[in-house]
């Protein structure tokens, strides 16, 4: 594994871990169900944080990260056991001709900020500022 991959996987770990606590405050299913776009968008902002050039990614009904033509997606274990608690692809493996791995990895919209995730995925979002919080401040939605 490269320094760079290595790296994004440090942090994508990180962000798991923090993804994790919040579903159990939240009262979510330990495999993230529903916590996608949350995630994701406290993954994106890590990886800003450390200066990569994430985007967030929409697909129908799953939300992940891409960043240096990698499909960085954390919360991939809502979909079956046969996936890791932080799964990290080549962004090939979102072509159609996968048949169940290439549709949640599919874009079909991609966001640059957490404010036009919000505005075209979920408005009960938390904000950028929000997920900047320690988790017991974070307003549930």
């Amino acid at each position: 594994m490269s320094a760079t991959a290595s790296e994004i996987h440090a942090i994508a770990t990180r962000a798991r871990l923090w993804a994790e606590r919040l579903a159990k405050r939240w009262g979510y299913h330990s495999d993230l169900s529903g916590m996608c776009d949350v995630a994701s968008a406290k993954l994106f902002l890590m990886l800003k944080a450390k200066g990569y050039h994430p985007v967030l990614v929409t697909s129908t009904g799953h939300c992940h990260v891409r960043v240096k033509r990698r499909i960085v997606d954390i919360t991939a274990t809502q979909f079956g056991d046969e996936f890791k608690k932080v799964e990290i692809r080549p962004l090939a493996e979102a072509k159609d001709n996968l048949p169940y791995h290439g549709c949640i990895w599919k874009a079909s919209t991609t966001h640059r900020s957490i404010t036009s995730l919000r505005h075209h995925w979920s408005r009960d979002l938390p904000t950028a500022r929000d997920l900047r919080l320690p988790i017991d401040k974070i307003p549930h939605r």
